[in-house]
């Protein structure tokens, strides 16, 4: 983490400046309005340099385009809040503001955004993070908590429960989020701005649980104002994404009410020691898994009937359990995340239609739900990797490769936008807007799901999920700790270690440039290779290796040296069950060539992964010595 800046300094020192014109007249009463107006943004440092490279599978083509749907899909008139919905299939596309995306969904933006500058270098519109993180900064109240502004926007209040209370409110999905959104920058700033906003935050919340033997929760997951006398007492409310339930705080509810909070207190506590903020994150975790029905206990059977808050829930409770080292916590998410990738698929009629061989197949759909599914079960396979609790190396590339890939909207997708006829909407609804560029705007948001209609639909929350879920796979390509470098998955990444250059899925060949000295070099290879064919050589000089798992150790390496290893490449076929229909798919590797009969999903691309030797680009490579805690 760096140390503060001139700028940070400053920060600290400004006392009164004029809080945002927006919200109730009544505003002045609760906002704070010592917080600054402007956020300026710290720059991203790294060397950069050109390489050729093969013109294969690259996270840093995708964080681009990510970069500039984040910080173009805005509305500047309403203090940069971002439009939640996208309706690509018009020209231009129509975007709108709702889904309380301002406390909700705009930190999310401000999560993933710092891991898509270390990946790319890139500063276009990075004046726009500034504005995003002041978007939060101007709705936050002097107890901590952020409230949705209501004034001139119908949109604002999305549910029967707010609509009645007619207020701000608090979001406590959102404030999980803003948790996160805030250990991400003071990694990267260093600015105590986002210390004490946190540490504010969690002093809050936890005044605002209740006690359940031994374990805490929310009488609700959102309607807090900010002047309520009481929030702890009064009626239950059980609120989720899709209403009002009356089973009490169990199911979707209960996943909505603890949300992300536990992994944005497990980050903190990690990052400064506060053990508050760790309790604050266990009592949540432990109500959620003892007393919110989400699982069943036994098998892992999912109960909750939103995948998508089950995945949010799954990720953030195992990342308070990994910092909290609770083993029995770290069981039950690996319970439901092995009942969702059971190889034949769970035996509910939902999944049934969601597809099986998810495993296999590298096709992760969780219909009717969204993608920020696909980027939680990506996120949570390498997390429990990492820790020793399984080995799901296999699944994240898989899933990464045609999963997570072809839910970006890319060139191509604004290219047929543009192609088709210009059409103005005269019934357009309040929040929502058809921008001259809107087609260029929306190149790297993320669709709803692969299958159609839901891929005439990209969402505000996927961007936020999907984008992060880039920078966690990123991260884990190549690690180094200890004098000792972990190849995990073999695609393009430049790093401070060393440069993973890979031909798949044209050639089983991954070549490996090391910038530092290394006391042992570890690779996976993956589980579809002929592990008695694989090939290493140093400077065209073969090297013995040994097996460790699934990767070859071939010892001490040198600054400067060449690693190349190859294994044979092969076409085959697996049968499969995919929305419901039996079909076969053709793999290359791990990467989907072909699926009979065809079911409409977007891998007609893959086919270019037929040819036998990957082609060459001339890139420009940046590497950060930045990582975060994430």
């Amino acid at each position: 983490m760096r140390t503060m800046t001139k700028w940070a300094c400053f920060l600290l020192g400004l006392s009164v400046i004029a809080g945002p014109q927006i919200g109730l007249a009544a505003q002045d009463d609760y906002l704070d309005k010592t917080l600054p107006r402007d956020i300026p943004v710290a720059p991203y440092e790294g060397e950069r340099y050109e390489s050729v490279v093969p013109d294969t599978f690259d996270l840093v083509e995708y964080a681009d385009r990510a970069i500039n749907a984040m910080t173009r899909c805005v509305a500047p008139e309403w203090d940069y809040e971002q439009y939640t919905g996208i309706r690509p299939h018009n020209n231009p596309p129509v975007l709108k503001l709702g889904g309380n995306g301002l406390v909700n969904i705009n930190p999310k933006f401000l999560e993933a955004l710092p891991g898509m500058r270390v990946m790319t270098g890139s500063t276009t519109n990075l004046d726009i993070d500034g504005k995003l993180m002041g978007s939060i900064v101007h709705v936050t109240g002097q107890d901590g908590l952020c409230y949705t502004p209501i004034e001139n926007r119908p949109w604002a209040l999305i549910d029967e429960v707010t609509k009645k209370i007619g207020k701000p409110n608090a979001d406590i999905f959102g404030e999980g989020r803003q948790l996160l959104a805030y250990a991400v920058w003071y990694q990267h700033d260093g600015n105590p701005l986002w210390k004490e906003l946190a540490e504010r935050k969690i002093r809050s919340l936890s005044a605002m649980t209740i006690d359940k033997e031994g374990t805490s929760y929310f009488r609700q997951g959102r309607g807090y104002t900010p002047w309520d006398e009481d929030r702890t007492g009064g009626a239950i409310v059980a609120i989720a994404d899709h209403g009002v339930y009356d089973e009490g705080m169990t199911g979707s509810p209960a996943t909505y009410m603890a949300g992300f909070i536990p992994q944005g207190t497990s980050n903190w506590y990690r990052l400064t020691g506060d053990k508050s903020a760790l309790e604050l994150g266990a009592g949540l975790a432990n109500y959620l898994s003892q007393h919110g029905k989400m699982l069943e206990e036994d098998t892992g059977r999912v109960l909750a009937d939103h995948d998508t808050h089950v995945t949010h829930s799954l990720l953030s409770n195992l990342a308070y359990a990994l910092a909290a080292q609770d083993m029995e916590m770290i069981k039950w998410v690996k319970g439901g995340f092995e009942y969702l990738i059971k190889e034949d698929g769970p035996d509910e009629d939902r999944y049934l239609k969601a597809g099986h061989n998810r495993r296999g197949t590298g096709i992760l759909i969780s219909d009717p739900t969204c993608s920020c599914f696909v980027a939680d079960m990506i996120n949570i396979a390498i997390m429990l990797s990492q820790a020793g609790e399984g080995d799901y190396w296999e699944e994240v590339d898989g899933w990464v490769r045609n999963t997570l890939a072809n839910l970006q909207l890319k060139e191509s997708d604004v290219e047929r936008i543009k192609a088709m006829p210009v059409e103005y909407k005269k019934d357009l609804e309040p929040g929502q807007v058809q921008l001259e560029d809107a087609a260029d705007r929306v190149l790297g948001a993320w669709y709803h799901s692969l299958n159609m209609p839901n891929r005439n639909t990209a969402i505000g929350c996927c961007g936020g999920n999907c984008s992060r879920a880039l920078y966690y796979v990123w991260d884990n390509i190549v690690q180094s700790s200890g004098g000792v470098l972990e190849v995990n998955l073999l695609m393009n990444r430049a790093s401070p270690w060393a440069d993973i250059k890979s031909h798949l899925p044209y050639e089983g060949k991954v070549v490996i440039e090391m910038k530092k000295p290394m006391s042992n070099v570890l690779i996976r290879i993956p589980e579809w290779a002929n592990w008695n064919k694989v090939d290493c050589r140093v400077h065209e000089e073969t090297r013995e290796y040994t097996w460790s798992g699934g990767a070859i150790n071939i010892g001490k390496a040198s600054a400067g040296d060449q690693i190349v290893v190859e294994f044979p490449i092969r076409l085959r076929t697996i049968d499969a069950v995919i929305n419901g229909e039996r079909c076969k798919v053709q793999l290359k590797g791990n990467t989907i060539v072909q699926v009979t009969p065809d079911l409409g999903l977007p891998l007609a691309h893959h086919k270019q992964y037929l040819a036998d030797k990957a082609p060459l680009k001339e890139v420009s490579r940046f590497v950060s010595a930045e990582r975060f805690v994430w």
